[in-house]
Parts: C-alpha cells; sequence; structure tokens
C-alpha cells in the first residue's frame, strides 16, 4: 500500500471501474506544504494564498529554480501526506483507482472520514459512477447530476474537451451509458452502427479530430495536421479509430463478466 499510494503517476489493471469514485486532491499544495515545513513565512503564505492560482505557481515556480530544496520538500510532503490519507483511513489497494501527484481517487461507497492533517487538507474534488481508460493518457470519469444529464471529466486533453463534446465525448459517454443502463450486448450493437457509420465518413466532421491533447485534424499520408481542413476525405481517420476499438474491447470484456 505504501509504496503504490507515493506513485505520483498510477491507474488500476482494469480499464473500466464502476462505483463511488471520489476524487480527493490536496488544497493549494505548493504553498501548503512549504508552510508546515517551515519554508515559507506566515506573511509570505497569506499573500500567495490570495493572489491567481496561475500567478502562485509562476511564484513558486521561480523559487523552485533558486533553491532546489523547495521542489525536494513539496515532492517529499506530497508522498508523506499521501501515505497518512492511506492509513488514516484504512485505504486498501483494490479502492485506488487512480493516483496523479497529489490527487488520490478512491473508490469507496462512503467519503474519506480523515481528509485534515495540520494544514493540510485533501479536498474532495468530485464523485463519479464510473472511468474509462481508453489509452495511456486520456481517462473518462463519469457521472450525472440529479436529473440525470451525464457529467464528463476528461483527463489527458487539456482544456481541448469543448472541441470534442458533441462528437468523441458524446459518442463514448453515449455508449458507456447504453452498458450500464441496459447491456453490454445493446453497447456493442450501438458502437457497431457507430464504427460503420465513423469507417464510411459519414460522421460529422468533429468525429475525426483526433482525440487527444493536440485536436487538431491531421491529413493523410502525412505528418501534419490543421485545426481545420475543408473536405473529410482528406482527414486520416486512423486516431480516432483505434479509440472506438479500445472502447468495443472495453465492452466486450465487460460483456464476458457480466
Amino acid at each position: 500500500m505504501y509504496d503504490l499510494i507515493q506513485k505520483r503517476d498510477y491507474f488500476c489493471p482494469s480499464r473500466y471501474i464502476s462505483g463511488r469514485i471520489s476524487e480527493y486532491d490536496i488544497r493549494a499544495c505548493n504553498i501548503n506544504m512549504l508552510k508546515y515545513y517551515g519554508m515559507i513565512s506566515d506573511e509570505l503564505y497569506n499573500y500567495l494564498s490570495v493572489i491567481p492560482k496561475i500567478d502562485r505557481e509562476i511564484y513558486i515556480g521561480n523559487m523552485m529554480r533558486e533553491d532546489k530544496k523547495i521542489y525536494d520538500t513539496i515532492s517529499k510532503g506530497i508522498k508523506e501526506f499521501k501515505v497518512k490519507l492511506a492509513s488514516t483511513n484504512n485505504i486498501q489497494d483494490k479502492e485506488i483507482v487512480r493516483i496523479a501527484n497529489d490527487a488520490v481517487y478512491v473508490n469507496r461507497p462512503i467519503d474519506l472520514f480523515t481528509t485534515v492533517f495540520d494544514n493540510i487538507e485533501f479536498k474532495q474534488k468530485g464523485i463519479y459512477s464510473s472511468v474509462v481508460k481508453l489509452n495511456k493518457s486520456t481517462i473518462i470519469f463519469l457521472s450525472k447530476d440529479m436529473y440525470g444529464n451525464s457529467i464528463v471529466d476528461v483527463k489527458g486533453i487539456g482544456d481541448n474537451d469543448v472541441l470534442h463534446q458533441n462528437y468523441m465525448i458524446s459518442i463514448i459517454v453515449t455508449v458507456i451509458n447504453t452498458m450500464e443502463m441496459s447491456s453490454a450486448k445493446d453497447a456493442l450493437a450501438l458502437l457497431n452502427d457507430i464504427y460503420k457509420d465513423y469507417v464510411s465518413l459519414k460522421l460529422d466532421k468533429g468525429c475525426y479530430r483526433e482525440f487527444n491533447s493536440i485536436s487538431m485534424y491531421k491529413y493523410k499520408h502525412s505528418n501534419y495536421g490543421a485545426f481545420y481542413i475543408e473536405d473529410i476525405n482528406d482527414i486520416d481517420i486512423s486516431y480516432n479509430l483505434y479509440i472506438l476499438r479500445e472502447l468495443w474491447s472495453i465492452i466486450m470484456e465487460r460483456s464476458k463478466i457480466s
């Protein structure tokens, strides 16, 4: 457990998880770690607490460049307090869905009881009902609001999720919802129809924008991409085709379990 919880980057072996997945992030991690270990004064802490996050990160980044101990202290503190979080709440290996530096995702039917240690607070940032990992960098967390509408949090594509909202994200969410609310068989049938339309270039052009952090259209037989392409026939469709195949593989695994 202690080796696992200290990792900077981890995702559980399963590509699809359902349950009650809570995301806990260390609030204002950098300055709170520096305050806890006495690396900054109360005055500087108070100042950094009220300025915009981007300005705070720039300030701390400059401190790191001037003094390596700043980075080492923050890094050491993150590991130490993730261990405290796990030991105090008796978090088991099988409950850990994801670790992203100072964030821990725990699959547990209730909230963690203890999330504050001195001035270090693990803030519950989100609660999700399922998560699907499509490749090494792209992970989608799903939940629903009180009206049954899907809430989607995509990791690995930066701020480009808006470009995919009505396209690849909509496809993936619809297929996952079909599996969860109906059956894996129905989800596979739906995905099969989508796949046929995709390779036949019958879907909206936005479905062919690569579902990654670059989020560009890639030209056929070329390493070049563009933010806009006029003719859909010029697009290399292989990247999102791989995503659809991965989704198919995940649903197939679920069909064998259910």
